[in-house]
């Protein structure tokens, strides 16, 4: 994605998405070792949008192929994501993806910084 800065906001949340997910591909089931660049932080409204870009139901854990597979076929990823959380929340996601506002990007960092360490210590305690 050209144009798109990956920043320490960016980081952290890719990382408390993917430890949410258990390191697993959350269509496909897959499961990648910690710290694996095979699993990503696939955004459904795409990371343009400044104020679905760090909203933990805007964001799954997809391996490359899910990933590619959902940015190929919007409907079927639009179906996906009404399954998974449901027509209310999927409602109010959009009205949030709509809502067109700046982040703080400080202050996001910190805010996933703290979302990561905290589902990191809840991943290794389930292992």
């Amino acid at each position: 994605m050209k144009g798109i800065r990956i920043d320490q906001a960016d980081k952290y949340f890719s990382l408390f998405v993917r430890y949410r997910a258990n390191w697993t591909c959350e269509r496909c089931s897959t499961r990648y070792e910690v710290g694996s660049q095979g699993l990503h932080c696939s955004h459904f409204w795409g990371r343009a949008r400044e104020s679905t870009r760090f909203d933990p139901e805007n964001a799954s854990a997809h391996c490359h192929g899910c990933h590619a597979f959902f940015t190929a076929n919007p409907e079927l990823h639009r179906a996906w994501k009404l399954k998974q959380i449901g027509q209310r929340a999927y409602d109010l996601l959009m009205i949030r993806a709509e809502t067109h506002r700046k982040k703080d990007r400080a202050l996001a960092a910190m805010v996933c910084k703290q979302l990561a360490e905290d589902e990191q210590r809840r991943f290794e305690n389930r292992s």
